[in-house]
């Protein structure tokens, strides 16, 4: 069933909570075995080219309904703040999920840091 908490203002509502997360470099070329820094459920990231990765988890979520939100961190100076990370294609998978960075004019980028969450 579900976690239940009670907010202490008399009303419960259900928990959701972060099942996977993952920090890697977007800046390693692929195979390196520092591209992925810190993880909790994350097997591996696949580099798919240039902005491009697909998080593998190592304990398959229960199906596709879950959120993704994350960030990105680009050292160069002239590129700080100028970047996100997106959902790619919305391609969701039990056992995968894949990514992406990009800039504000959609063009994907390799940043030298990225975030993601996988929240349900």
């Amino acid at each position: 069933g579900n976690l239940k908490f009670d907010s202490g203002f008399g009303s419960v509502a259900t928990a959701y909570g972060v099942r996977a997360w993952a920090s890697w470099r977007g800046d390693i070329t692929s195979g390196s075995s520092s591209q992925l820094d810190a993880s909790g459920n994350i097997s591996s990231i696949t580099d798919n080219g240039t902005g491009d990765y697909t998080m593998n988890f190592t304990n398959a979520m229960p199906d596709t309904f879950y959120v993704v939100a994350g960030n990105v961190i680009e050292h160069t100076s002239g590129n700080r703040g100028d970047h996100t990370l997106t959902i790619y294609r919305t391609l969701r998978a039990t056992g995968s999920v894949r990514v992406n960075s990009v800039n504000f004019s959609g063009n994907p980028v390799d940043d030298d840091f990225i975030f993601a969450a996988i929240i349900r």
